[in-house]
């Protein structure tokens, strides 16, 4: 099998071996940092809407001195610059906090899969376990054993690399079983 550091990486991270759960780790992490950008942004936005009114008190009151002063007249015009452009840049911060508030449903989403999948595999585990119990009760040879648990994960929809070393835990059991 390949290096993969990214994914080593990731399990350090996470303090766990089970790629399912360094997922969910990723997503959380994921789903924190898009909360933390949206506060931000947020704040961002908030901050320049304020500038903005400002400003725009600050024209109104620019063009009170009427054409002939000497400074008031070339103020605003600078001043209503800047209002276009911060306005612009408003725009384009609603933008991004509108996506970043759409990633948190995916992000959410992400991490109730991993979630999900948790489920699943414990419900599956414990089928097994009750399967295993069933079986042992029978008095089935090491080839009708592995026949039986082999359709038993496949059902389960385990991945076939799942399936083989499960197959060797259970071929390992019976024998400790049987002897």
């Amino acid at each position: 099998m390949g290096a993969r550091p990214n994914i080593d990486s990731l399990k350090v991270a996470c303090g766990s071996n089970q790629l399912q759960q360094c997922f969910k780790y990723l997503f959380v992490q994921e789903w924190r940092e898009n909360e933390d950008l949206i506060i931000y942004i947020g704040q961002k936005c908030d901050e320049l809407e304020t500038n903005i009114q400002r400003r725009d008190e600050l024209i109104q009151e620019g063009q009170s001195f009427g054409l002939f002063h000497e400074v008031a007249p070339d103020a605003v015009e600078c001043m209503v610059e800047i209002q276009q452009r911060d306005r612009e840049i408003l725009a384009a911060l609603v933008g991004v906090l509108d996506l970043a508030r759409e990633g948190r449903v995916e992000k959410q989403h992400h991490v109730g899969l991993m979630d999900l999948k948790e489920c699943v595999c414990i419900i599956a585990l414990n089928k097994t376990l009750l399967f295993c119990v069933d079986v042992c009760v029978l008095d089935l040879s090491m080839e009708e054993v592995l026949v039986v648990f082999s359709s038993h994960f496949v059902h389960l929809c385990f991945p076939l690399k799942l399936v083989d070393l499960l197959m060797e835990e259970v071929l390992v059991l019976f024998l400790v079983i049987v002897h």
